[in-house]
């Protein structure tokens, strides 16, 4: 009986009150006249939940807050990669502008769709800009990284 029980036990057809049987006859032999396979069966039966108060750990449904995780961690990455591609295309700009073969420096932004040619305010919204960028403290470890591929 032992045996039928083991074996059905191992292709997975017997019944929760067939498993508590055969883990009682593997309890009831001594430890020192069990064979490795019913030590291991006996082991395999003891972690198997016997009633059905036992909480089963792949129960519960945790899509949502796996989703809520991956959403938070997808908007976090877009607005960090949002703010490097705008301090680059300022330092570009603002390069570009201030390199310019030309008797004169012009400093020229767009703000909402207007030209704002003052130089001192356009200076001035960059460095508020780039202290935007920079207050988040992994943003200028970002920049070096992406400035210094190793």
């Amino acid at each position: 009986m032992k045996q039928t029980l083991i074996d059905k036990y191992l292709n997975g057809d017997t019944s929760l009150e067939e498993e508590q049987m055969l883990r009682h006859l593997l309890q009831d032999i001594p430890s020192a006249h069990r064979t490795d396979e019913e030590d291991a069966l006996l082991l395999m039966l003891s972690a198997t939940p016997t009633t059905t108060g036992e909480e089963d750990i792949f129960a519960a449904d945790e899509t949502e807050e796996y989703d809520r995780i991956i959403h938070q961690r997808k908007r976090r990455a877009m607005w960090k990669y949002t703010g490097i591609a705008a301090a680059i295309a300022l330092v570009a700009t603002l390069g570009f502008m201030f390199h310019t073969p030309s008797d004169e420096n012009i400093a020229v932004a767009y703000v909402n769709g207007e030209k704002v040619s003052d130089e001192q305010q356009v200076v001035a919204m960059m460095e508020s800009t780039m202290n935007d960028v920079f207050a988040h403290s992994d943003t200028e470890e970002e920049l070096y990284e992406l400035f210094n591929p190793e």
